[in-house]
């Protein structure tokens, strides 16, 4: 999926539901500490906070959507990473203290249906 078409399909969800995407969204901007990120099935980063993407020296969100793991981390890491995904929904939990250089991991996910 395209990254402006992943942007705008996370955004048409938010709306979908009610919530205002800068409500919902920018307040995890300000959040220094915290790398958060969405990604979709296929581990396509579908949204990233702003700390996830200077983490990882990009200058914009939108350089990141729509990759993977294995497009912005070493093969080991993206591997350990893509298991990572796979057995989120398993546990339907967040996956955290995974440590990507040294900042601490959080990763929300949304429950199966």
């Amino acid at each position: 999926m395209p990254r402006e078409v992943a942007y705008s399909h996370l955004i048409g969800n938010l709306q979908r539901i009610g919530a205002a995407p800068c409500e919902a969204l920018e307040v995890f901007d300000y959040l220094a500490d915290v790398l958060l990120w969405v990604k979709d099935g296929a581990g396509c980063y579908q949204w990233v906070n702003l700390p996830f993407v200077l983490n990882f020296g990009f200058k914009s969100r939108l350089d990141l959507l729509g990759h993977t793991d294995f497009d912005i981390c070493s093969l080991p890491l993206a591997n350990q990473y893509r298991l990572d995904d796979e057995r989120v929904p398993v546990r339907v939990k967040a996956v955290a203290a995974r440590v990507m250089r040294p900042k601490p991991i959080l990763s929300l996910v949304p429950a199966p249906r």
